[in-house]
């Protein structure tokens, strides 16, 4: 678990896990919708990957309007009805 604009940031948490011993990390950005913030995310992996060529850091989308999220939003809606 990471934050973009408080602490623990992605850059400390990646570095972390790396000195943990994980080799393999994988991010998920945690927004409704690309943007600015989703691609500085990307410069910060990007620069994070450059710093530890040895190490599989996968970026993968961020949720945007994702059909499963609208289902899985209605079904959580819906135990609340």
């Amino acid at each position: 678990m990471a934050y973009w604009s408080v602490p623990p940031h992605v850059e400390s948490r990646v570095e972390e896990l790396l000195e943990a011993g994980y080799d393999r990390i994988g991010i998920l950005p945690y927004f409704l919708f690309s943007g600015r913030t989703t691609d500085a995310i990307a410069d910060v992996v990007a620069n994070l990957g450059d710093r530890f060529p040895h190490s599989q850091l996968h970026l993968t989308p961020p949720l945007d309007h994702s059909t499963h999220l609208g289902d899985l939003i209605c079904t959580w809606a819906k135990s609340y009805l």
